[in-house]
């Protein structure tokens, strides 16, 4: 017996030096990626319990779903460890690539086919439900909260013909929350009207699609359905702004007055939209516009921005690379937003490796260890072939750093005789 045992404790020891070997999937061990190519950065992936969509929540947490389809809180501990704990045991059943968050109001919002889960994480309440039951209307996938003191939450749908948007009835109805009261249809029109950036409790940044028209940009309150508009809603319907993302909230900065957003295309010819930053002063006033096809390589295009929750930071993907099989492939960059930079957005950093077929954004959060990150995920096979799931995560210290040694480098080309 005594022979068996120390045979069996040597097996062990001995498959888990392999094990720590060979398989990089260990809890609790972090793989570090070393960049393979001058100029970009590299990645930390921790080993992770199963997760899906990532929000920033708290400054040093995230929010996400679990295992069992609850709204989870993601937290770090030292290095490498993850928690993954629900906040709510809500809503259990398979949501749809949408996870909205209001860390600042603690309110989570999922969504399913055409039922939306709205959990309150503050008094604990949840409702599951259908703003407005219709075969003729489509709902827009990211609701707005537009007044989080008083709990108002707006859904817009728009009319759909076999697929098709149409000139028909377009409305929104307005949900409290905090109330569990449901309005009709609000703000009913012909127009495919869009409502995009909240500025205040009554007023929206809107914009109007009148097909194969210009855009009309303007201000909206959705109490009294006033249409107005400001330096900056005009510049917007000037440049024709033909595209702004779903998740609209996550390129504008309000407090820093600035905002991504995507041009329409310059010429038939050219590959992908063009995208510009707009900044202005007190009262939406003085606006000016930055194109930002001087940041991408040439035949090279820029996607979505996604900001920081400070502003300080923002990443994209850049579009147009191709693979050895012809496949369209992508690279993500980071940004430092500071007046330090030309134009208040420095150079690109490009993360190491490629994306392909890439759906989610991820999220930034500050990590216990390696500060202000963005976090996304990554699911890769270890060595046995089995599919692991790792949170990867990029360190803004070394978007920083990489950036610092490029203007160095640059002025010390400038300056030599």
């Amino acid at each position: 017996m005594r022979i068996f045992a120390k045979f069996k404790l040597f097996f062990l020891s001995i498959l888990s030096l392999y094990i720590f070997s060979c398989g990089s999937f260990i809890v609790g061990i972090p793989v570090v990626n070393i960049p393979d190519e001058k100029g970009t950065i590299g990645s930390i992936d921790l080993p992770s319990p199963f997760f899906r969509m990532l929000r920033s929540w708290k400054e040093d947490t995230l929010v996400t779903i679990d295992s069992n389809a609850r709204f989870a809180e993601m937290s770090f501990k030292g290095k490498s460890t993850i928690k993954i704990k629900p906040l709510v045991n809500y809503p259990c059943m398979a949501l749809d690539m949408d996870l909205i968050a209001y860390p600042e109001y603690g309110l989570l919002i999922g969504k399913s086919a055409r039922r939306f889960h709205v959990a309150d994480i503050v008094s604990k309440k949840t409702k599951s439900f259908v703003p407005y039951l219709t075969g003729k209307h489509e709902e827009q996938s990211t609701p707005i909260l537009i007044d989080g003191n008083e709990g108002f939450i707006i859904f817009r749908y728009r009319g759909v013909g076999y697929g098709i948007v149409y000139e028909g009835t377009n409305f929104f109805v307005v949900y409290n929350y905090k109330k569990d009261i449901t309005t009709g249809k609000q703000g009913e029109t012909e127009e495919d009207m869009r409502l995009m950036y909240p500025i205040d409790s009554n007023n929206i940044i809107s914009f109007t699609n009148k097909r194969r028209l210009p855009i009309e940009v303007y201000i909206y309150n959705w109490r009294t359905g006033e249409r107005t508009e400001n330096e900056l809603t005009k510049t917007l319907t000037r440049l024709d702004a033909s595209s702004i993302p779903s998740e609209s909230r996550y390129n504008i900065n309000l407090e820093k007055r600035f905002l991504f957003v995507e041009l329409a295309p310059i010429s038939p010819d050219k590959s992908g939209n063009s995208w510009a930053k707009l900044t202005w002063k007190e009262g939406f006033k003085d606006v000016k516009v930055v194109p930002l096809d001087y940041l991408t390589p040439k035949e090279r295009w820029l996607n979505d921005f996604f900001l920081s929750p400070d502003g300080q930071w923002a990443t994209c993907l850049i579009s147009g690379y191709e693979g050895l099989l012809n496949e369209s492939l992508e690279k993500r960059v980071f940004f430092h937003m500071d007046d330090r930079y030309h134009n208040g957005i420095s150079i690109p950093i490009f993360a190491n490796g490629y994306y392909e077929y890439h759906w989610e954004q991820g999220a930034f959060v500050r990590h216990p260890v390696y500060g202000m990150c963005f976090a996304e995920e990554n699911i890769k096979e270890d060595n046995f072939g089995v599919e692991r799931r790792y949170l990867r995560l990029h360190k803004m210290d070394d978007v920083l750093a990489e950036i610092n040694r490029q203007l160095s480098e640059e002025a010390k080309g400038v300056l030599k005789p």
